[in-house]
């Protein structure tokens, strides 16, 4: 396809709507205590109603001699779930806030919406994918933003004072998509930094051509079943283009750390850079892993680890002054 016209011209316009829709629909979420054997921690699970009653459920990890801070924001990867809190310790031992929710669908979440057109393949791809309005990622990142919105507007017994995104496959493109809907808001600060490693929902034009492996396998293969000589192909990728990274990237303004590996199957390399190139940001950097393919990469979760305590740092809350 020409991708000259690819990025929608109503991008910032849709999403502006999508938003606002989704703002004046019944949302709510609610969170219990549970014990944990970390004494400095505290464990809330949570549960997130959002715009079209899909219960999603959560967890938040508190450091106990913190009132105030800032807050990771955790988003999890393709098939994933919210995960265990020990996943999300090491954050929380450098005096973050942390939350995390199931991505609805995925995990032990359900997905209430009612689309219009089933998957026609197996995953969630293809999922409603007729329209941009009508799109399960459309959805998902609608969740985000509702989710942002009580965790800024004190959902917590917390007082969140920045917000720091993470996210590594899916969740680096959804962490991209909140960061730029941020961003995007008048009413909304900025992140102070966003950490996506090898993000998914990438430049899907080039992505369906060159990866092997993965979720963008089911766009291929619902092409070769229903649409072969690709006839509606453009039609398809223009829903895809509102939930594109490259798209949100070109919004992100705060600093910007990403990771790729050279031989990864999943999320192609030159899909990657091309997201990285996209954000106008003048703190961004990316890390080069020769070898590696899509997995979890030990030497890239110490670098993350020392780029946010070099952030960290700078932060009064650090000091003791909210005790």
């Amino acid at each position: 396809m020409d991708k000259s016209t690819y990025f929608p011209l109503d991008f910032e316009a849709f999403w502006s709507a999508q938003k606002r829709k989704a703002e004046k629909s019944e949302w709510q979420g609610e969170w219990t205590e549970r014990d944990y054997p970390i004494s400095s921690i505290r464990l809330l699970n949570c549960t997130f109603t959002s715009f079209d009653g899909t219960p999603i459920n959560g967890i938040c990890l508190l450091p106990k001699h913190l009132k105030k801070g800032p807050l990771m924001i955790c988003y999890p990867g393709y098939t994933g779930d919210k995960g265990f809190p020990s996943y999300f310790l090491k954050w929380a031992m450098l005096g973050l806030a942390v939350a995390v929710f199931d991505v609805r669908g995925q995990g032990l979440s359900p997905d209430h919406a009612r689309y219009r057109r089933a998957a026609a393949v197996p995953g969630w791809m293809l999922l409603g994918a007729d329209a941009p309005e009508t799109y399960y990622f459309t959805n998902v990142i609608k969740d985000g933003w509702l989710q942002l919105q009580w965790l800024l507007s004190g959902g917590l017994p917390f007082s969140v004072q920045d917000v720091i995104l993470n996210g590594s496959s899916q969740g680096g493109g959804l962490a991209l998509a909140s960061g730029a809907l941020m961003t995007m808001d008048d009413d909304c600060y900025n992140p102070s930094f966003i950490l996506s490693d090898w993000p998914f929902l990438s430049d899907f034009p080039d992505a369906v051509e060159e990866a092997s492996e993965g979720p963008y396998m089911e766009i291929v293969q619902y092409g070769k079943r229903h649409d072969p000589l690709r006839r509606n192909w453009e039609d398809l990728m223009k829903t895809l283009s509102y939930v594109d990274s490259v798209h949100f990237a070109s919004k992100i303004t705060s600093p910007l750390y990403m990771a790729i590996g050279t031989a990864d199957k999943v999320t192609p390399p030159s899909t990657v850079f091309n997201v990285f190139d996209a954000s106008p940001s003048k703190e961004k950097h990316i890390e080069v892993y020769h070898g590696y393919v899509h997995e979890v990469n030990p030497f890239h979760e110490e670098k993350k680890l020392a780029y946010t305590a070099e952030k960290m740092s700078t932060y009064s809350y650090r000091k003791g002054e909210n005790q």
